[in-house]
């Protein structure tokens, strides 16, 4: 737009890429959506705002969604209606149309879904009716599919560094179809909505033609040295693995997003496809950059860290900041009453096994999966258990040598709670220190002092001195967490 004579503002709170664009002709102003006055400030002799500014990542809090979506739209609304902005161009997603089921064909009349398939989708949404409802400025909603390209952070990079960690698996059938639209397209058609005398209120935007997702996935990481994972995982695995390392981020509130969300899920497992009719019709749009050239373009400007060495491996003055990766080391298949009320049959749990890797610790597990022996397996109580919830699972030691652990490298155990799948493997491990949480360990007093069976099969394996080597903690309510491991790398 610069290039074309036209007088560009670009607002954001990245100091270097502000300096780039400086350098470019285009004035940079560091603004964060919170600051109404500086905001006012910036909208002044403005005739056209496009809107690009959001959270985008897979995993934050509801409160952080609604104060940058929501509320950061709410607030650069008013303050470009105070300074008599003529057009608001708010780039929004089809994460707003998304639901856990294929979708063809999308056009903008689709009505929104009632429950979004994320937190984001919902904010985003959320912000689009702020954006229609303005009734003093021209409002234009586009809806880029899957932004990819140069300066990408949110797409393939990451799925290029799952693959790296050996963290990729095929979702479901693997068929999944979707549209990806590289960024030059993109910036094409916010061009024409700039443009057009009167344009419509909603634009789909997508590139040529839809492409096979993890064909694409396959043909970049071939492009990059990378090998393809095999593993597959089934629609509903995805979905209770997702489900459960949500909920574990939130209750031992890991920094970062988890390997896995029910979004990212929705995404790489169920196909969406738009349709562009109207922006060709319209704006005389016609995507440019076919799927070959792209992933060009991917591959000429990513920068791939080298493959991650096996964990065992690294030594601990090198590991700068935690990391965490999870591996299902076995399901269990409890009836569904036990875990819905009202639910008939079995479902199927992931049994998780978590590898911190931790600058000082070294090699830390939350929780254990199951052992490698069971000294107790003869027990009436480990019969009951295995008649109840019918567990498959491979053993501790097998589950760390296939993410390259040692299982005599591991110096911390994080426990949960006291379940025989969580537990199973602290026999195996006579020198590791123990961290669990008070309110956890009573709970298994309790259980011992009374005829509950279903612990009585994890203490069957407890090691000897288990009470002597715990360490005891007492989790804070949020903002007020205990530090682990006094670090701050760790909260609970």
């Amino acid at each position: 737009m610069a290039a074309e004579g036209r007088r560009v503002h670009a607002l954001g709170r990245d100091w270097d890429r502000g300096a780039q664009l400086e350098s470019e002709g285009i004035r940079f102003a560091p603004v964060d959506l919170s600051d109404q006055p500086a905001l006012e400030a910036a909208c002044r002799d403005v005739k056209t705002i496009v809107h690009c500014a959001a959270l985008s990542t897979a995993w934050a809090s509801h409160a952080s969604y609604h104060a940058v979506n929501v509320v950061g739209t709410a607030n650069l609304l008013d303050a470009a209606r105070a300074k008599g902005v003529r057009r608001f161009v708010y780039v929004s997603t089809p994460a707003v149309l998304s639901r856990f089921q294929d979708q063809f064909g999308l056009t903008e009349n689709e009505p929104l879904p009632l429950v979004h398939t994320s937190e984001y989708g919902a904010s985003k949404a959320r912000a689009e009716q702020l954006v229609t409802a303005d009734e003093e400025m021209e409002t234009v909603i586009v809806r880029p599919k899957a932004i990819y390209g140069p300066g990408d952070t949110a797409l393939l990079p990451r799925i290029v560094r799952a693959a790296e960690q050996g963290r990729l698996s095929v979702l479901g059938s693997g068929k999944t179809v979707t549209d990806l639209t590289h960024v030059e397209d993109v910036v094409d058609a916010l061009c024409l909505v700039i443009d057009h005398p009167s344009p419509s209120d909603v634009y789909h935007i997508a590139g040529p033609e839809p492409v096979r997702l993890w064909h694409t996935i396959t043909e970049l990481l071939g492009r990059l040295g990378h090998e393809t994972s095999t593993r597959r995982l089934k629609t509903t695995q995805a979905m209770r693995l997702a489900y459960s390392l949500e909920v574990l981020w939130r209750v031992l509130r890991f920094k970062g997003e988890p390997p896995l969300t029910r979004y990212k899920v929705a995404i790489l497992r169920y196909s969406q496809t738009l349709d562009t009719t109207r922006a060709r019709r319209e704006l005389g749009f016609e995507p440019r950059v076919s799927i070959e050239e792209g992933l060009d373009t991917v591959v000429e400007s990513l920068s791939c860290d080298q493959p991650v060495e096996s964990l065992s491996a690294q030594p601990a003055k090198q590991r700068t900041r935690v990391t965490v990766d999870f591996a299902i080391c076995g399901v269990v298949r409890p009836p569904a009453c036990a875990l819905h009320e009202g639910l008939l049959g079995r479902t199927e749990v992931p049994v998780l096994l978590g590898i911190i890797c931790h600058p000082t610790k070294g090699l830390v597990l939350f929780d254990t999966g199951f052992g490698t022996t069971r000294e107790g397996e003869s027990s009436v109580w480990w019969q009951l258990y295995r008649r109840l919830v019918r567990p498959e699972f491979v053993t501790l030691e097998e589950s760390l040598a296939n993410r390259g652990v040692d299982i005599a490298d591991i110096a911390a155990v994080v426990i949960s709670h006291f379940d025989p799948d969580h537990v199973g493997g602290l026999r195996e491990l006579p020198e590791a220190e123990l961290y669990c949480s008070g309110p956890a360990w009573a709970a298994v007093a309790r259980e011992q002092a009374g005829p509950s069976w279903w612990r009585r099969t994890a203490t069957d394996t407890f090691p000897e001195n288990l009470a002597a080597r715990l360490h005891l903690f007492d989790p804070g309510p949020r903002g007020h967490e205990v530090d682990l491991f006094g670090d701050g790398s760790i909260s609970a």
